[in-house]
């Protein structure tokens, strides 16, 4: 397994994790949606992302860009890629 491929694994684990999570706390509202009011009769939560905030906790989870690569392995490839034009590699 290359590391690309280790590091999507880990990202479609993550999301998976995320979703389960999200699904837990979606029933959680739901359940709050049939019960809780405050004193005048009011929910508490005005709606799911007062309760949940589903893009905040990807930002979080998931980081807010992706992360770059190292220069160094990025040159080295292209060097690879250089050789293998011009025939000197074979790998």
């Amino acid at each position: 397994m290359t590391v690309r491929e280790y590091n999507l694994r880990m990202k479609g684990y993550l999301i998976k994790h995320l979703e389960t999570e999200r699904n837990i706390y979606l029933s959680a509202f739901i359940k709050r949606n049939a019960e809780a009011t405050n004193q005048s009769g009011e929910y508490i939560y005005k709606d799911f992302k007062d309760f949940y905030d589903y893009d905040e906790r990807k930002r979080k989870l998931l980081g807010d860009k992706p992360k770059q690569l190292d220069k160094t392995i990025v040159n080295r490839a292209k060097r690879v890629k250089e050789l293998r034009e011009k025939g000197g590699i074979n790998v």
